[in-house]
Order: structure tokens, then sequence, then C-alpha cells
């Protein structure tokens, strides 16, 4: 007899994560420092083009998502596991960024579908980009329990994680996960446009631009940390809470 799995909610999600953030501030605040840094330091290279490579975009791409894989298992381990933050390159990181890199691939390749094909009417071709957004949201939502089942290596295969999650969110979970995630996507949409709407920043000047890069980054890397928990809690609701021997604190 197959038992029915936990409901969630956004406000579920939100409320536990809000709480944890309150509690676990300094030490999400260290674990966010190097990673800040790091993500300032690729993007002042791209915008000022310091190394004139042809791959340098791929390059900058995979290492900014390399910061975000790393920062993100420590997340998930901390929360789901309770363990102290330790930024390090293993074979959890790497499968969690490799996994990242399966999954974004796509949204790539439309770029240079796009490109390519300039026969078909602009409309047409919004439209059917936006279709094909659409589906990958979908896509992953439904694996998202694939991200902190790998990095707190669970049981199973690295493509068994991924059907588990898809498993597990079959019924009723896409839209709280859906709806979980749309207010802190407006809160740093708006955040991002605050130092040019509100101060009206001039990026020209040295300092200015890097003061506006380290700012970007503090709201990229503070979103990934709420998405990542978020993730997080639907994962020790969903999985985690059927599976009482990996159960850690948080």
């Amino acid at each position: 007899m197959n038992q029915e799995t936990p409901k969630i909610s956004a406000r579920l999600l939100n409320t536990a994560v809000g709480s944890y953030v309150g509690a676990e501030f300094r030490a999400l605040a260290r674990i966010s420092t190097i990673p800040v840094l790091l993500l300032a330091i690729i993007s002042y290279i791209d915008s000022s083009a310091i190394i004139a490579l042809a791959v340098w975009p791929v390059i900058s791409e995979i290492a900014s998502t390399g910061v975000i894989a790393v920062l993100s298992v420590n997340v998930h381990r901390r929360y789901l596991l309770g363990e102290q933050p330790r930024l390090s390159l293993g074979d959890r990181e790497f499968g969690f960024l490799l996994a990242l890199i399966i999954f974004f691939l796509p949204t790539y390749a439309l770029g240079f579908l796009s490109e390519a094909l300039t026969s078909i009417d602009p409309a047409l071709l919004n439209i059917l980009n936006l279709l094909f957004l659409v589906v990958l949201l979908y896509v992953f939502l439904r694996v998202a329990l694939w991200f902190p089942a790998i990095a707190v290596e669970s049981e199973g295969t690295f493509w068994g994680r991924a059907a588990r999650s898809w498993n597990v969110t079959k019924r009723g979970k896409v839209g709280p996960l859906f709806w979980s995630m749309v207010i802190p996507t407006i809160m740093v949409f708006l955040l991002t446009l605050v130092p040019f709407v509100v101060f009206g920043v001039d990026s020209s000047s040295f300092v200015a631009q890097v003061l506006l890069l380290i700012y970007l980054s503090v709201i990229s890397v503070a979103f990934s940390i709420w998405a990542v928990l978020l993730v997080s809690v639907a994962y020790k609701h969903l999985i985690q809470s059927a599976q009482p021997d990996i159960n850690g604190s948080g």
C-alpha cells in the first residue's frame, strides 16, 4: 500500500525558510561571503573584458554556476543535516554542478536556435520561446528535489534521485513550489532596480562599478540561498521525513 506523501503549501515553505534564516542569519552570512566576492570578480571580468578569449563567456558561466553549486550544497547540508559549512569541491559538488548544467543546457540551446531561425516570424518565435520556458519551468519544479538529494548524498543513483523527485512531485506539489518562488523573485527584481531607479547609480567610475557588482552579487546569493532553502524544506517534508535514518537537525 503506497503511503500518501505529505502536503506542502507556498506559505508553509516560505514561513519555514523565513524562520530558519532568522535563526541562522550569521551562519548563512559567513557561508555567503566568499561566493559573493567570487561572483563579483567574475562579473567584473565580464563587464570590463579583461580576458579576451572567445571561450571566456562559457568559462565565466560555468565558474558562476560552480560557485552557486558549492554554496547550494553547503546550504542544503546545513539545513537538512545540521553540518557546519565547508566550501570545498568534491564528488557531491561536481554532481550538483553537473545536474545544474544538464538542466540549464536547453536554455543555451534555445538561444542558439533562436539566432539560427531568423526566417521565422519574430512574434511566433517569441511564443515558441515562451512555451519552451514554461515547459522547462514545469520540469524544473518536478525535479527540484533532485538537487538536495545530491547534496545530502541520499540513497540511489544520480538519475534515480531525479526520478524519485519526479514521482514525489506529481500530485499537487508543483503549484506550491511555483508560488513559493513568486514573491522572492519579485523582490529580487525590485532590489536589482534600486541602485538605478532610486539612486541613479553611474557605473562609469571604478568604485561605483565595483560597489554595484558587489551589491548585485549579494542579491544573487541571497536569492539563491532562499531558493535552495525552499527546496530543502520541500525535500524534508516530502522525502527526508520518510527516511528517518538520514534525518539530521534543521
